[in-house]
């Protein structure tokens, strides 16, 4: 399973590192960054979901591609799930995963 992938900065000419942009934003902006990017969102049910963030809604819903579920106290326990609606109330952590 990656866990990490290299990251391009988003913005054309910032040479910034998506660290050092991270450092800098708060809430919208976040969720701007994490558009394209592989993610980590942990649910409420101990089940942690890592894919490519394409999406949100007003209602702060996600939507991830190419997404694999995972277990947290079941490491071995995995799966594929493809596209995914993650729905706002079902989340507490959105991690981005980078080198």
């Amino acid at each position: 399973m990656a866990q990490h992938i290299v990251v391009q900065p988003d913005h054309q000419g910032d040479e910034r590192s998506l660290d050092e942009q991270l450092g800098e934003v708060t809430g919208v902006e976040f969720i701007k960054l994490c558009i394209n990017k592989m993610v980590k969102i942990e649910l409420i049910d101990g089940r942690d979901l890592y894919g490519y963030m394409s999406c949100t809604d007003r209602g702060q819903n996600i939507i991830l591609h190419d997404t694999l579920e995972v277990w947290r106290d079941e490491r071995a326990n995995q799966r594929t799930i493809g596209t995914t609606l993650v729905s706002a109330k079902r989340f507490q952590k959105i991690s981005i995963l980078f080198d």
